[in-house]
């Protein structure tokens, strides 16, 4: 029997634990989830026929693309829904576009503007502009608060009427998104709606990480986010993004959604939320390129050890590559104490794990995974 064999049959008693936490706090009953989905995407039928007339690039340079957690069937949570939308502008063919990247993990975005573009578009490009012809994160924004306000503005007390019923809407800025605020009108239900203006690309550049060779993901976005030491300097750096290439990358394997998802209840529980999601999900992103696919059809237990032991040898080297350019250190982020606190809470935890698998006592790992009131429910 090899090392690992004996680690999967180590850790294979949690499985059963794990099924039944999964089935009980990670998602909301069938039917509540079915009422979420259903009403989001009524919504966003309903909604975007609003921002689409209200400017004649968005009308016809757009598409709109479902993102993060829920997009990638990695949420968790019982009772509340997020949603995440990226509303997708291709730059019109009559602008001649130049890209450099400066600053690792962004991208700056030049305009040439050719006199074929029609004086509308070209005024409304022109506003994303600055002296030297960059398209700025902040202009760009301003476009779209704009133009999520217009439209916001065209509903009779901000009340959208969709086929499945009706929604009190109320917008708020947070970092490059727009939160949009769902209330259900005659129901409990709410949700946000995190709504991201993005441009699109589809040359996929020389410095990006392929995904191999057999795939053809070429399509990625230029996200109005810049780095935090160049926010007060008339910046023009944008921040390169590939969710759907990151959805194809972590495809359906067997178990590994359901261990990212294990993870970040891990996260939560246990007070570690400067750990973004997207960390958790890069460290599979490179695991999946040193694994062969039937790797992650192992236990559910053993997966969920191992992949928190990789992110503890992360946090102690203070270092996690972006999947993308490994010249970005995506915990470069984190403080000094949020690393060591990290790495101290990390440790005890997979300390406490052995600890439960040497007593066989499964039903333990509920203590490191579970609030105290799901504690009460298990």
């Amino acid at each position: 029997m090899t090392d690992q064999q004996s680690l999967e049959r180590r850790y294979k008693l949690f499985e059963q634990v794990f099924q039944d936490i999964n089935k009980k706090f990670m998602k909301p009953p069938s039917h509540v989830e079915l009422e979420f989905d259903t009403s989001f995407q009524d919504f966003f039928d309903s909604y975007r026929k609003y921002i689409c007339e209200t400017d004649p690039i968005l009308g016809k340079y757009k598409k709109f693309q479902y993102t993060g957690s829920n997009y990638d069937n990695l949420q968790i949570g019982t009772t509340y829904r997020e949603f995440d939308m990226d509303i997708l502008v291709r730059l019109p063919a009559q602008c001649n576009r130049t890209l450099n990247i400066i600053t690792p993990g962004y991208v700056q975005i030049k305009l040439d503007i050719l006199p074929t573009l029609d004086a509308e578009k070209t005024k409304i490009v022109k506003s994303w502009l600055d002296q030297n012809n960059f398209i700025t994160p902040d202009n760009f924004r301003k476009w779209g608060e704009s133009l999520m306000t217009r439209s916001l503005n065209k509903l009779d007390n901000h009340v959208l009427k969709g086929s499945k019923g009706e929604y009190k809407l109320k917008m708020k800025k947070s970092g490059p998104a727009f939160t949009m605020n769902v209330q259900k009108i005659n129901s409990a239900l709410q949700f946000d709606v995190d709504i991201v203006f993005c441009l699109v690309f589809e040359q996929w550049p020389a410095s990006f990480h392929k995904i191999n060779n057999n795939v053809t993901v070429n399509e990625w976005l230029a996200v109005p986010k810049t780095p935090n030491s160049l926010v007060n300097q008339g910046y023009k750096d944008w921040r390169y993004s590939f969710p759907q290439a990151e959805k194809y990358k972590l495809g359906n394997y067997m178990n590994l959604k359901n261990t990212i998802r294990m993870m970040k209840k891990l996260r939560d529980t246990n007070n570690m939320n400067y750990l973004a999601s997207y960390y958790i999900k890069t460290l599979f992103l490179w695991e999946v390129d040193k694994q062969e696919p039937q790797f992650w059809q192992k236990n559910l237990g053993y997966l969920f050890v191992k992949m928190v032991g990789e992110l503890y040898k992360a946090v102690e080297n203070k270092r996690l590559d972006f999947y993308w350019n490994k010249e970005v250190n995506l915990l470069a982020g984190l403080s000094v104490n949020q690393l060591e606190n990290c790495k101290i809470t990390l440790k005890r935890l997979l300390e406490q794990i052995e600890t439960f698998a040497e007593a066989k006592t499964p039903d333990a790992i509920r203590k490191i995974l579970l609030t105290e009131n799901e504690k009460k429910l298990a």
